[in-house]
């Protein structure tokens, strides 16, 4: 039996002059063409292609059935392979790197252009998908949207995925043609189980049978999940044929239609069928040629856009993330069509300027190590900082040393300090200079607030709220000669926000119960939590038995009610913050550098929050404060209150210094200003409990 990397399944073409040129594979750059232009549009404008995004899956696809016509047509050379692989991305790739960092060191804060940096690293090196999964939130997250760079995940996933493919080819090079489509289908089967892991297991979770304890769907940054995609893309070779136009024509439009729909359609489930595309792909990759309507993906459109598309793709993001920081507010319709001209041009040119032309191996490495080594004295300055342009020095005081001091044996004393989940991305917000990873494996994770000479009386518990404003407090706490901790707690303390359950929250409340009782002369509690946007995203709760609930205020209530009682029957003074002011017209420190750089007058009524705004958003959870409070669980400091002033307004830009990092995230000076503006209520429980007979 003959192998089926030696026995060709398709018919070639009389005399093709190449792959790309021939009339058999043109519909393959009309595909491309639909592809790149779902990409596009979903970043330009995603109400109209809310899942535009699964273009990525139909690349992927046509990726694996053209290294398999390749391999028919020509066989596998190892070296050969990886040599035209190499020159056909990194010359465009290496481009795209270094204009997107020179333009950022321009245009950007100097936050973003270490991020690039990095970024810009880690694709030259191709493992930039590995490097965003770890350094961003998600792909959809708001930390992504102002990184030009964050695309690269996906050529970091295709290279990945050619080694593997070569790999393969090795291994799969004697084995019977029948025995290797078995097989292929099975790998294709097993990794599209990881794709979908979550749902099945939701699935089966929902019978009361638990096959494991999946967060969420897979991460677009995984290159597992799409191994699956391009052997999708092979195995179209072993579809049936059909000579039958009426047929093929069926087939076709039932391929654009499982393409076009889940892109297009706004529903929020088929963000997830990607199964339903690469079916589509499949289908019209096989049957397009014999159908009679092959004239929709040949049409010259098309075939252009399709032609540059990998270099739309490439130039596409760092266009919409720079024009964004140019016009710092909303896009106006003209924008839109700047925005999408100037792509498509910007595409052309780097196709034929760079792209098209074939650069000798000795030039690409040449200038591939010169911009990983830009890239590096980028990343080894601090983004540049202060180099070319004066930043801002809010997010980074000099005077903050609480986070330097957290080596406090005594008072760690007792907590089984593997259940912290130190948040090291976060930390940042305190001081960018200091070591991350060392940071995050602090033993014990706790922080220094206010005077480290004497003993501390009090703790901070909280997530990344308490994060920025541990920064004013250890501030002010200075000033007065007072002391306390900060244990950063990656949950909120009253209900698992995560299904299915993270098994250690339980684990890690409980510790900390039995860490307070120890700890007696740790008097107040002082607790700050996000509490509002969890209950405005509600669907991914559950209580801590493990059970699915949908995060309404009355259950977060009833949350709530049991975890402040354990800590009144232990004595404690808790004190909780109310929710701190969140803008919904703008990142404050964006602005600030906007109207520095563009020499604009600052309107900070454009950025402001009134008191009007901060209650209506946040009126559930400061509901159900306000009963605790009644009901003698906890006191509140009102820091909604105490931030705006007697106007009923809080301004997010104070003396030109931004008070908020990002949409609801407090700067240090914004932690500093609301601490001060509340230190007489913070100290007066914190002074009451030092003075209370014991």
């Amino acid at each position: 039996m003959k192998s089926i990397w030696q026995n060709p399944v398709y018919t070639i073409p009389p005399n093709p002059q190449s792959l790309q040129e021939s009339s058999f594979l043109e519909h393959l750059a009309g595909l491309r063409g639909i592809a790149i232009l779902l990409i596009i549009f979903f970043h330009l404008m995603p109400q109209y292609v809310p899942n535009g995004f699964l273009g990525v899956d139909i690349f992927l696809v046509v990726t694996g059935y053209l290294l398999y016509l390749n391999l028919q047509r020509k066989g596998l050379n190892a070296g050969e392979f990886l040599t035209k692989r190499v020159l056909r991305i990194f010359p465009p790739l290496i481009a795209t790197v270094l204009i997107t960092l020179l333009l950022a060191i321009g245009l950007m804060h100097y936050t973003d252009v270490l991020t690039s940096a990095k970024t810009g690293i880690s694709a030259l090196l191709g493992y930039s998908n590995v490097e965003l999964r770890k350094s961003l939130d998600g792909y959809f997250a708001e930390d992504s949207s102002y990184h030009p760079l964050v695309h690269t995940w996906y050529l970091s996933v295709t290279i990945q995925l050619y080694l593997i493919f070569m790999v393969g080819c090795f291994i799969f090079r004697k084995v019977p043609r029948k025995i290797t489509i078995i097989i292929l289908s099975l790998i294709a089967l097993v990794t599209l189980y990881f794709t979908y892991r979550y749902e099945i297991e939701q699935f089966f979770r929902s019978f009361g049978i638990v096959l494991g304890n999946e967060r969420g769907p897979e991460s677009h940054f995984k290159t597992l999940p799409r191994i699956w995609e391009p052997l999708a893309g092979i195995l179209v070779c072993f579809l049936p044929c059909t000579s039958n136009k009426t047929k093929a024509t069926l087939l076709t439009v039932l391929g654009l239609a499982l393409l076009l729909i889940p892109a297009c359609c706004p529903v929020e489930a088929f963000g997830r069928c990607a199964l339903l595309v690469v079916a589509g792909t499949m289908l019209v990759l096989k049957y397009t040629t014999e159908s009679c309507i092959s004239a929709i993906l040949t049409n010259k459109a098309f075939l252009w856009i399709g032609g540059i598309s990998f270099s739309l793709y490439l130039v596409h993001i760092p266009i919409f993330v720079f024009f964004r920081e140019i016009i710092f507010f909303a896009p106006k319709t003209w924008h839109f069509v700047a925005m999408l001209s100037i792509t498509l041009a910007a595409g052309w040119i780097l196709y034929h300027a760079v792209e098209k032309r074939r650069f000798s191996m000795k030039f690409t490495l040449i200038t591939w190590l010169g911009v990983l080594l830009l890239s590096a004295a980028v990343l080894s300055t601090g983004g540049l900082r202060n180099y070319i342009f004066v930043e801002s020095n809010s997010v980074t005081p000099k005077n903050h040393k609480g986070w330097k001091q957290h080596t406090l044996t005594q008072t760690a004393e007792g907590y089984n300090n593997t259940l912290l989940r130190q948040w090291p991305n976060l930390m940042i917000l305190i001081d960018d200079t200091i070591n991350l990873k060392k940071q995050a494996t602090l033993t014990p994770p706790f922080l220094q607030i206010g005077n480290s000479d004497i003993a501390p009386s009090f703790i901070l518990l909280g997530d990344s709220h308490a994060n920025c404003l541990y920064m004013g407090l250890d501030n002010i706490f200075r000033k007065a000669n007072k002391s306390g901790i900060y244990v950063q707690m990656r949950v909120t303390p009253y209900v698992n926000l995560h299904f299915p359950p993270e098994s250690y929250t339980r684990e890690q409340a409980e510790a900390m119960f039995s860490y307070l009782e120890a700890h007696p002369e740790l008097k107040t509690v002082f607790l700050i939590n996000r509490y509002t946007s969890r209950l405005h995203s509600p669907a991914k709760a559950a209580d801590w038995d493990g059970n699915k609930i949908s995060l309404t205020p009355e259950i977060m209530q009833k949350a709530m009610e049991p975890f402040l009682v354990r800590l009144k029957t232990m004595g404690k003074n808790v004190v909780v913050f109310t929710p701190t002011p969140e803008s919904s017209k703008g990142i404050p420190f964006r602005y600030v550098r906007w109207c520095l750089r563009w020499g604009k007058n600052m309107d900070t009524e454009k950025i402001s929050i009134s008191r009007a705004e901060h209650e209506t958003y946040n009126k559930d959870i400061l509901d159900i404060l306000t009963t605790m409070e009644r009901k003698g669980l906890c006191s509140l400091i009102r820091l909604g209150e105490n931030a705006f002033n007697d106007s009923g307004v809080f301004y997010t830009i104070l003396n030109g210094e931004p008070l908020l990092w990002d949409s609801n995230h407090l700067t240090s000076a914004g932690g500093t200003y609301i601490a001060e503006q509340s230190q007489e209520s913070i100290f007066k429980h914190v002074d009451a409990q030092l003075t209370k007979p014991e």
